[in-house]
């Protein structure tokens, strides 16, 4: 009985995960995250096929490659998970270097890779991980959801937080079972159907938008016209006021600070940057002012005998580092690099 629900387990979980894959890819692969969700089914088809039911079926010229797709599941589904909760995500040296490191554990693992334990620290952070991954996406869909302004996407984060970790406690719990068709049932029902189900529900109706959660998306499914509520035009130019007056200078501005300075609740203030304004997330929106006012010091031959560091601090920014980070995305430049031309420029001027 019990192999026989663990094959037909398995068996759905293989149609959704290649369903996923192929939703993903036919109406979202010129987006980075439809991609990545595409590679993320066919990874999870890849590793439920290798270690499922009919794992020892398959033939070692079938096994062998499929096996090797399947390692790369936990690294795909946090590059997913991120592109689709940061906006403008890309995929740079660090994240190129996390998922090698995400990606070693599980494929040490498959290939039953004995060298991989000499290895000391390395080995033990290579075991875990496929927990940091996961733990690290909880505490983005966590740690970033009061700066999100997109409303969809803000429930989305609670999603993520409760599949992951029903996911991690299966995961756990079903290492921990010596009956291997046991642990095998308790990890596709707790863990791996219930992320595949939502994210495959998600995707069915999928549009090239949707991933971004774009407000022309979401107004059809909610039924929200777009634009500001005639009754927030007083607030929305309330907002305009205060941070032309130079609001967005307050170190560690959040949302609910600046609700509490317009005497307005934080989801109204949310819904009139995001709707009014077009801003998908509060730190971009609050960054833009600043960068514009350090970008006027930075070319002020008057104050070009001050620091980059005191000019960053003025502007609102809290360190130096996320100054010089947020400038360089924005600008593709550093702050001294367009200070020195727009002060050799006013010279030449």
């Amino acid at each position: 009985m019990t192999s026989t629900l663990t094959a037909g387990l398995s068996g759905g979980f293989i149609a959704l995960a290649v369903l996923l894959g192929l939703l993903a890819w036919r109406d979202a692969r010129k987006e980075l995250a439809g991609r990545l969700m595409a590679g993320l089914g066919l990874s999870l088809a890849a590793l439920e096929l290798t270690t499922g039911p009919i794992g020892s079926a398959l033939p070692e010229l079938v096994w062998t490659p499929l096996r090797l797709i399947g390692g790369f599941n936990v690294a795909l589904l946090w590059l997913s998970l991120l592109a689709v909760l940061r906006d403008g995500f890309r995929i740079r040296q660090l994240e190129q270097v996390c998922f090698v490191l995400f990606s070693v554990g599980p494929l040490a693992t498959m290939f039953e890779l004995d060298s991989i334990s000499d290895l000391g620290v390395l080995a033990t952070l290579i075991g875990v991980a496929p927990f940091l991954a996961i733990g690290h996406v909880i505490w983005v869909a966590v740690s970033e959801r009061g700066g999100d302004l997109v409303a969809g996407r803000q429930t989305a984060r609670i999603w993520v937080v409760i599949v992951l970790s029903a996911a991690a406690l299966a995961s756990v719990a079903s290492e921990s079972l010596a009956d291997r068709e046991a642990a095998a049932l308790l990890r596709l029902t707790f863990a791996s159907l219930p992320g595949v189900a939502v994210m495959g529900v998600w995707l069915v109706a999928i549009e090239p938008g949707r991933l971004r959660f774009e407000a022309s998306a979401m107004a059809e499914v909610a039924a929200i016209p777009p634009g500001v509520d005639p009754r927030d035009q007083t607030l929305l130019a309330a907002l305009v006021n205060a941070m032309d007056a130079g609001l967005y200078r307050e170190s560690g501005l959040t949302i609910e600070r600046a609700a509490e300075v317009l005497k307005t609740p934080t989801h109204r203030l949310r819904a009139v940057i995001n709707q009014g304004l077009g801003h998908r997330n509060f730190a971009s929106f609050v960054n833009g002012y600043r960068l514009a006012y350090a970008k006027a010091a930075l070319a002020d031959p008057v104050r070009g005998r001050e620091t980059v560091l005191a000019i960053a601090y003025e502007a609102g920014f809290a360190s130096l580092q996320t100054f010089n980070r947020v400038f360089k995305e924005t600008e593709g430049d550093t702050p001294s690099g367009f200070r020195e031309k727009r002060l050799r420029d006013a010279a030449q001027n």
